[in-house]
């Protein structure tokens, strides 16, 4: 029972010291959503040379993207006739940090991580951006006629929105649809940031000291495989810097593992080939040791790291009632909807999915395999492209299964390269009475 209770503490603890700044940066998110329309994006990355890269990687470190949610992204950039070294550095700067994520590093692991990360994401952009341009033959592309739904309403036509319809098309995506896909992760983050201040032993990491390097490179391996969104990696870190982590392993960490894992990485090499594949793992893999070591000497010239002084330790009485605190509780509301929507939704899927098939009914559903989708915004774009098709009635996308069940009258080919045009694999099945 009483490590129940410790454990607890620190999962509020933790909890309490990044809402705050989560708040802000969710907030961030939904301003760029609204303001920051895609064709606007897209018309200044097409061509070569280092300007479409520096405006893809300027571009890049604030928006609010994990690893699978930039991938499509990044796609309809390419397909929008942006260059390939604009692609490789808005892949590679985007899912390093964003808004949220910044103000929630600052939150929990003070100014220097905080200014650190965007900068390193930036420089390997650009790096990563200069390196895939150099070796492209894709020939000088313009843009022409490029235009995207309005963030508000959806509708292309030029419209103007008043200034409550923005509002509420910033909160929408930035405490419903963006939260929702990053609230699980979140909430594990949130977990094992609270189990490992309890289950690992403080000189744990002690067996590494005077090897950096090492260091390094456990948390590489440990980081590229993984699934965990900037944010989410963020209370991870800083329970392992207490528990004697090296702020450069932290770092590379917090560098890999937001911008890398396995279904991603799948994923650009079906859909950009083995040499983006490949420019984009180095960059991240060498980059990511390189702006370590560099940010251990930082630590090293100004007298070293000491974890006492991490921002999320800084509370001397939990319940303290102070505005942080109470915009803390107030984030609990979309927080746990969004969480409680998450889990109602996947037993929903898996019951529906054991379900028998109603005999009632006889419409042909045409049904699909779809790869490459990680979360709630790629089922959103692979709805969105088979629903603009003529013909289509209903579509229906599963995330955990890949299932695309399509009603209508249309052709199979449309559908197939509508989702690959999205940026996803596609594998027709047989038709299904239902």
């Amino acid at each position: 029972m009483n490590e129940l209770f410790v454990f607890m503490k620190e999962l509020a603890e933790t909890y309490l010291a990044m809402a705050p700044y989560l708040v802000l940066g969710l907030c961030f998110a939904g301003v760029l959503h609204v303001f920051f329309r895609r064709e606007f994006v897209e018309k200044h990355l097409g061509g070569h040379g280092f300007v479409p890269v520096l405006k893809a990687t300027l571009l890049g470190v604030p928006l609010p993207l994990c690893s699978c949610g930039v991938v499509p992204t990044a796609l309809s950039l390419r397909r929008s006739r942006a260059s390939d070294g604009a692609t490789v550095s808005f892949l590679i700067s985007t899912p390093v940090t964003g808004a949220d994520s910044i103000l929630a590093t600052y939150g929990m692991m003070g100014p220097v991580f905080a200014i650190f990360r965007p900068l390193a994401a930036f420089f390997m952009g650009i790096a990563g951006g200069m390196v895939a341009d150099a070796g492209s033959t894709d020939t000088e592309k313009t843009l022409e006629g490029v235009k995207s739904s309005c963030p508000v309403c959806g509708l292309v036509d030029d419209h103007r929105h008043g200034i409550y319809e923005k509002i509420s098309a910033m909160y929408h995506y930035a405490f419903v649809e963006f939260l929702d896909d990053i609230a699980v992760n979140l909430l594990i983050g949130f977990i094992a940031a609270a189990a490992i201040s309890i289950l690992i032993p403080a000189d744990l990491f002690t067996v590494f000291r005077g090897n950096v390097w090492l260091e390094m490179l456990v948390a590489l391996i440990g980081g590229i495989p993984l699934y965990v969104c900037a944010t989410a990696s963020i209370p991870i870190a800083a329970a392992l810097m207490l528990k004697g982590l090296s702020p450069a392993a932290a770092f590379v960490f917090l560098a890999a593992g937001p911008a890398t894992n396995a279904a991603t990485l799948i994923l650009i090499w079906r859909s950009m080939g083995s040499r983006i594949t490949v420019i984009y793992l180095s960059v991240i893999a060498i980059g990511s040791i390189v702006f370590g070591r560099v940010l251990q000497e930082v630590y090293r010239m100004s007298g070293g790291f000491n974890p006492l002084v991490l921002p999320c330790h800084h509370h001397e009485n939990l319940f303290t009632i102070n505005f942080s605190s109470l915009v803390a509780v107030a984030f609990l509301v979309p927080f746990g909807i969004s969480i409680t929507g998450r889990f109602r939704a996947w037993f929903t899927n898996h019951w529906s999915r054991q379900k028998p098939s109603s005999p009632e009914t006889d419409n042909s559903a045409q049904h699909y395999t779809v790869g490459g989708m990680n979360c709630s915004k790629c089922v959103a774009h692979v709805s969105k492209a088979v629903g603009a098709i003529e013909g289509v009635n209903v579509v229906k996308v599963d995330l955990s299964s890949g299932d695309c069940s399509v009603e209508g009258s249309f052709a199979d080919e449309a559908v197939i390269t509508a989702v690959a045009e999205a940026g996803y694999t596609i594998i027709k099945r047989d038709s299904v009475k239902r």
